[in-house]
């Protein structure tokens, strides 16, 4: 039986931070060779608890949004039915906070990842560290280091049973810390780690992109509807804002697009026919 390169990697919260429902392609990427067993994922129950828990606390602090505007309407309003279905529709929400963790997990265990779970030693090894202040501690007794203090030990455990492990961390001092493994390549987004372990090597590269983006480009103008249709589609439906939480933005409507620019030339084919043609509208 043909024995096949499994890439195996190890992510921290700030992974997910970055894109929280996994949209982008480097997500699909990876979801495709989890389902052909040529990616394992790791992470450690600290990045799962920290993840979740702040899906649910940005969560109830949009709830407070709503229930405070419906209160404000309520003193200029007496429109009782509509106040009445408003306070209705933020009880259903409410329902829905347990979809972060339901979510989150099904998705691991759709790529069957490896949550690792605090172990024994762990906490001896994290005391010593604090105390020392040495990384992923940034100075003697740094208390808001814990967390980060037991994912490293998650990875250190992982290190020792394999040759290569690709750590993913927009942390700079759980980077800092993963370097010291000669066995570790450390990558700051999924995107990096994407290209640089060079995933998309393993999937059949999309037949005909170069006359696909090519005819893309000549149409671009005369189809910049049709083209960008199902994106303000989705851009419509979108409650809040579609990005990560470092940014702040939030969808007020959607119009025709005056002008769009293709740029076949940093087109990037991550394949089995899922390709990128970055766009300026």
């Amino acid at each position: 039986m043909e024995r096949y390169e499994i890439i195996t990697a190890f992510f921290d919260t700030t992974v997910f931070r970055q894109d929280p429902l996994r949209r982008k392609p480097e997500f699909g990427l990876i979801e495709k060779l989890a389902e052909m067993d040529r990616f394992k994922l790791h992470l450690s129950e600290i990045t799962w608890h920290e993840f979740v828990t702040q899906q649910e606390i940005q969560f109830d602090l949009q709830v407070q949004k709503l229930e405070s505007a419906v209160s404000n309407i309520r003193k200029r309003l007496k429109d009782t039915k509509l106040l009445a279905t408003l306070e209705g529709e933020i009880a259903a929400l409410k329902m829905k906070r347990k979809v972060f963790s339901e979510e989150f997990s099904g998705w691991l265990s759709s790529l069957q990842a490896d949550v690792h779970q605090v172990a024994d030693h762990h906490g001896r090894a994290v005391i010593k560290k604090y105390f020392q202040g040495t990384p992923p501690f940034q100075r003697i007794k740094e208390r808001k280091d814990f967390p980060d203090a037991f994912v490293f030990e998650a990875l250190t455990d992982l290190v020792q049973e394999h040759q290569v492990l690709h750590v993913v961390t927009a942390d700079k001092q759980l980077a800092m810390a993963a370097r010291d493994f000669k066995e570790v390549e450390v990558y700051e987004t999924v995107r990096e780690f994407v290209r640089g372990a060079s995933l998309d090597t393993f999937l059949h590269r999309t037949i005909n992109l170069e006359a696909i983006v090519a005819r893309i480009e000549e149409d671009a103008d005369a189809e910049k509807e049709y083209l960008t249709e199902p994106i303000l589609n989705e851009l419509a439906k979108t409650p809040g804002s579609p990005m990560s939480e470092e940014y702040d933005c939030i969808i007020t409507g959607t119009g025709s697009l005056d002008e769009f620019h293709v740029d076949g030339q940093s087109a990037e084919d991550y394949g089995d026919g899922m390709f990128i043609i970055p766009f300026s509208a």
